[in-house]
């Protein structure tokens, strides 16, 4: 489906390294709010990111998601959360 505007200003904001535009990103695709399917990898990418940004609930999030996610999953996760990072994703528009 098509992502909603707000997730696109929201994931935007992420890539600029704004670290509760990660973590918010990284709630939406868990929740799967604003019509978005719940999307458990890129969650746990986004909370990957906020973490390493020392956003402590995200790491508590990491772990918590971790242990729903195969190791092939986690690993697939950890590599997105590497894309993620400020300046390394290309722009999406």
């Amino acid at each position: 489906p098509d992502r909603p505007m707000g997730l696109e200003w929201i994931e935007r904001a992420a890539r600029a390294g704004l670290v509760d535009a990660q973590f918010n990103a990284a709630v939406i695709h868990e929740r799967g709010e604003g019509g978005m399917p719940v999307d458990n990898l890129r969650a746990y990418a986004w909370y990957r990111v906020a973490a390493r940004s020392g956003d402590e609930p995200a790491a508590d999030s990491v772990g918590r998601l971790g242990g729903l996610l195969s190791e092939a999953e986690r690993a697939r996760a950890e590599d997105m959360a590497q894309q993620f990072l400020p300046g390394t994703l290309p722009d999406a528009s």
